[in-house]
């Protein structure tokens, strides 16, 4: 069983060059390509901002520059509360430390937020 689990090893590592080849082949390909990450299961809303008017070069597409006087409404898209359970998500390249990313609130303590605060979120 030793002798047969040597040789096997041996035929895996024999792969091993031919594997990297390979790899670092898709890798480029990869990194030329434009990736969306967006799962899209029980997905409420997603929102791009190709075409807005203070829209800046992203990773995926175009994103918006805020500047901290500039805002984004985007209506009443996902009427969730202090107390429903959901997810948002963002990527971010802060130019300050401290700043508003997503916000909503309502008359009463309805809303959610992510905020950057000394350069944590």
């Amino acid at each position: 069983m030793d002798a047969q689990i040597e040789k096997a090893q041996d035929r895996v590592d024999g792969l091993e060059p031919a594997i990297e080849k390979e790899f670092a082949k898709w890798s480029r390909r990869a990194a030329r390509k434009r990736f969306d990450w967006v799962l899209d299961e029980r997905l409420v809303v997603h929102e791009t901002f190709d075409g807005l008017g203070s829209a800046t070069p992203g990773k995926v597409g175009e994103a918006a520059r805020l500047d901290g006087e500039k805002a984004i409404h985007l209506g009443d898209q996902a009427d969730y509360d202090f107390y429903s359970k959901f997810s948002l998500s963002a990527r971010i390249l802060p130019e300050s430390p401290t700043g508003g990313i997503i916000s909503r609130y309502q008359p009463t303590p309805k809303g959610y937020g992510l905020f950057l605060v000394d350069g944590k979120l």
